[in-house]
């Protein structure tokens, strides 16, 4: 598993973040509790779920816009 911090910036809230797989058969993508003190981040742990290996595309979403990250799995 990989935990990546995401951060949302001005009046955004990270409760309005969605995070999506284009595999959910193979990668789990989860929001962790937030931290306290960690105002405006919150940590979201992407795991391989399959023995499958390969690329995959995570999705985070907000109001304000969107950011695609691509995942390797060995």
């Amino acid at each position: 598993s990989l935990g990546i911090l995401v951060s949302i910036s001005g009046e955004g809230r990270t409760k309005d973040i969605s995070a999506s797989t284009t595999s959910p058969r193979d990668i789990e993508v989860r929001a962790e509790a937030e931290v306290e003190g960690t105002s405006g981040r919150r940590i979201y742990v992407i795991k391989s779920v399959s023995q499958n290996t390969g690329a995959y595309l995570v999705n985070f979403e907000s109001p304000c816009g969107k950011k695609e990250i691509m995942v390797r799995v060995r």
